[in-house]
């Protein structure tokens, strides 16, 4: 069983606020393998840097990902879905938590829970759950917290990757399956929660992609899928001095290392309900998506536009109790209670933000009475700490969105009518700008406020060179 310490109260940043979830009566014990419908097996799939837009059931027109396409129609499927960060660490902190970065305080990939957190795996585990994590990657380590077993690669050693001597940046998906997997089958009839992340997309630019993914996916480009692209606004020859054929190699490279994971995540899933048939529920997600040159940007971390911050999520339950789609504006902070009621635990009650609109909020009522989002939900995102220009951070509703950069000019745009954010103007909206120009001004001032008692650790420096090494500090 778990130590488990009550949430330190921050002064002036959350208030409490007891949340529409089960209370402690729903327990039962047996951590999922009692008759109460909880799953026996509990899975929490992270894909790196996976753009939604980049999925068939997001309509993008080619195969990336067949198997997860395919398991939508079978799936409690979330259209749109918005990160907390445009960054790994800060991101996956809020699915464990239910917070924002400012309020878990992990703000950088290599930075630790601090001791008074509470996050997922530590309730699960004190409900009985044997609690496993399976990372691609060590800089993640700090969000051990609650896990049995936190399973990732060691960290580079910094002087023998110096002398030239060969090292691995990260463990593929392949890797990590089989030894979530090992763990799995090793638990026998107890309810078991594996978190399982998944790196290879996010080496897009660094790792040959296999050719007969290139191939499957419908590489090299053509000029149609270039004006698919162009039509879209997701891709412009203008906004790389490389040029049309760099671009669109590019789009191959990254929808080849999709195929490759959509393989694995079938292993996993089909792994899981193999050894507890009908008794698995698994919640596939991102933690953040990936610039591929939309706004001028290959990459993650400094930008907050929509293939920043949009990510597919879904909930897929092996006896198929949880089926559903919906273009409902929806949280990665809404992963943590989510997982918890499909667990039947608790929620307790939370530190919450001080704007109800941005409070997580369990996904599993959509799959019960045609439930739907509740009117002016809002999502938040922030990007990496220490670019040029401050803490932009951004917030939407279900059509407009801002990014607001404090030491910068603010970006509004209709995202009905501009899907992709190329004409941040105010227009006719002056209301909605304002309403989200004053949520996003209040969360920095809670985080300004926040800052001097956050409890979280500072970046381990065990992890730098990996970091170094997988383009971070660039």
């Amino acid at each position: 069983m778990s130590r488990i310490r009550p949430a330190t109260l921050l002064p002036f940043v959350f208030v409490l606020a007891a949340l529409a979830w089960p209370t402690c009566a729903d327990r039962t014990a047996g951590g999922g393998a009692g008759a109460s419908g909880r799953p026996h097996r509990l899975l929490l799939v992270t894909i790196d840097t996976l753009r939604a837009d980049h999925l068939p059931w997001h309509g993008y027109p080619r195969p990336t990902a067949p198997w997860l396409a395919a398991l939508t129609e079978r799936s409690l499927v979330f259209e749109t879905a918005a990160s907390a960060a445009s960054h790994t660490a800060p991101s996956h902190a809020s699915m464990m938590t239910g917070l924002y970065p400012a309020q878990h305080g992990v703000l950088e990939n290599g930075m630790s829970f601090g001791d008074d957190a509470l996050p997922l795996a530590a309730l699960l585990r004190d409900a009985g759950y044997r609690t496993g994590a399976f990372s691609s990657v060590s800089f993640l380590f700090g969000l051990d917290l609650g896990f049995d077993r936190f399973d990732a690669p060691e960290p580079i050693d910094e002087a023998a990757a110096r002398a030239g001597e060969a090292f691995e940046r990260y463990r593929s998906a392949a890797r990590t399956v089989d030894e979530a997997l090992r763990w799995l089958d090793a638990q026998g009839e107890t309810g078991a929660f594996a978190w399982v992340h998944l790196f290879d997309v996010h080496e897009w630019m660094r790792d040959e992609p296999v050719a007969a993914d290139l191939a499957a996916v419908g590489a090299p480009a053509d000029d149609a899928h270039f004006r698919y692209l162009a039509s879209t606004d997701a891709i412009n020859p203008s906004m790389a001095p490389q040029g049309k054929a760099t671009l669109l190699s590019a789009i191959d490279r990254y929808d080849a290392k999709i195929l490759a994971v959509d393989r694995e995540i079938r292993r996993l899933i089909e792994g899981a309900d193999r050894a507890a048939p009908g008794r698995t529920t698994a919640l596939i997600t991102a933690d953040h998506g990936e610039g591929l040159f939309a706004h001028g940007y290959e990459g993650h971390g400094r930008e907050l536009y929509e293939e920043q911050v949009a990510v597919p999520l879904l909930v897929h339950a092996t006896d198929g109790s949880l089926v559903g789609r919906t273009a409902d504006l929806v949280r990665t902070v809404d992963v943590f209670p989510t997982l918890l009621e499909a667990a039947g635990v608790a929620v307790p009650t939370l530190l919450r933000s001080a704007d109800p609109a941005l409070g997580a909020r369990s996904l599993l009522p959509y799959a019960r009475d045609g439930g739907r989002g509740e009117p002016g939900r809002l999502a938040f995102a922030q990007r990496k700490p220490g670019y040029p220009g401050g803490m932009n951070v951004s917030i939407r509703g279900q059509r407009y969105k801002l990014i607001h950069r404090p030491e910068g000019k603010d970006a509004f745009y209709d995202l009905q009518a501009d899907p992709s954010e190329l004409r941040g103007h105010v227009g006719q909206d002056r209301d909605a700008f304002h309403r989200l120009r004053d949520v996003a001004r209040r969360q920095l001032e809670l985080q300004a406020a926040q800052a001097e008692g956050r409890a979280a650790r500072p970046v381990d420096p065990r992890f730098a060179t990996e970091l170094e090494q997988l383009g971070y500090t660039k």
